[in-house]
Order: C-alpha cells, then sequence, then structure tokens
C-alpha cells in the first residue's frame, strides 16, 4: 500500500485491508488472528493490524531482535 504523494507508509491496517493486501478473505485474516499468526490492536470497536507483520507473514520481510529488516 502506498501513499500517492508521500513515501509514509501506514502503521495499523483495518482487517479489510490486510485482507485485500494478503489476497485473502476477512474471515482468513480473522482466523490468522485467533491462531496467533497475526497480532490485533483493538482500538474501540475497531480490529487493527500491524503493517509491517502482513509482510513478516507475507515472507518479504522478516523480524530481527526488536528491529524489522526488510527481506
Amino acid at each position: 500500500m502506498r501513499a500517492s504523494r508521500s513515501s509514509v507508509q501506514p502503521i495499523l491496517v483495518e482487517e479489510d485491508q490486510a485482507a485485500k493486501l494478503l489476497s485473502l478473505s476477512v474471515p482468513d485474516i480473522q482466523e490468522l488472528e485467533r491462531q496467533g499468526e497475526l497480532p490485533v490492536k483493538i482500538v474501540g470497536s475497531r480490529r487493527l493490524i500491524p503493517y509491517r507483520s502482513l509482510l513478516v507473514f507475507a515472507g518479504v520481510a522478516k523480524w530481527k531482535f526488536q528491529e524489522i529488516v526488510e527481506a
């Protein structure tokens, strides 16, 4: 997901956005959350997923210690 005028990437995305980015359904995303494969941050009634977690899940980035390193 790219910002049109800026190189700033999102930090958190909603479940439907996560589903589109990973080419999955929202129920698939919710199942991955239940299984602990994707973290979820609940803010009010919104369920948000860290964008970088999607990259790690998809295999295009990896966790290294406390940092995320682009693969």
